[in-house]
């Protein structure tokens, strides 16, 4: 048996090979800080998962970033869409907009109008806005949304 190694004779890389490598070290360090970025303002914690039983739920929202974020939630139903996100559901939320500074956490109440059949998941939607701390100056803003599975049980 003859076994056959194919070689390819070498090249030199063209001179604009190297122009190529710079920009897409550069692109991916730009993707790298923009990811650190985004995963910065995630630090706002929410549980992913609640329980809603007799049509009631509580979580804690947490800011354990930097900055003060406005935070709005509301409650909707689970879609096979992409974002999970449906049609808002009628909930009592209590509060449901409110400010929280660096380290500060606030309980959050929900108390569900219609009826579910157990086992359906709706989804509690956190929205994070992160407040301008100066002025005059460019800022790259990432508004965060959160979608916690809520099981009603």
């Amino acid at each position: 048996m003859t076994v056959h190694i194919l070689s390819f004779p070498r090249q030199p890389l063209p001179d604009h090979t190297s122009w190529l490598v710079r920009a897409a070290v550069l692109l991916g360090a730009l993707v790298w800080v923009l990811a650190v970025l985004g995963v910065r303002s995630l630090f706002a914690q929410v549980a992913p998962v609640l329980e809603l039983r007799h049509g009631r739920a509580e979580t804690p929202v947490v800011n354990s970033g930097r900055d003060p974020v406005s935070v709005t939630v509301t409650v909707n139903r689970d879609t096979a869409t992409r974002d999970r996100i449906g049609a808002p559901v009628v909930a009592l939320v209590s509060p449901a907009a409110f400010l929280l500074a660096p380290g500060e956490r606030q309980l959050v109440r929900l108390h569900v109008r219609d009826l579910f059949a157990p086992g359906t998941v709706l989804r509690l939607v956190t929205t994070l806005t992160p407040r301008a701390q100066g002025s005059g100056t460019v800022r790259l803003v990432l508004v965060t949304r959160l979608a916690s599975k809520v099981l009603v049980e």
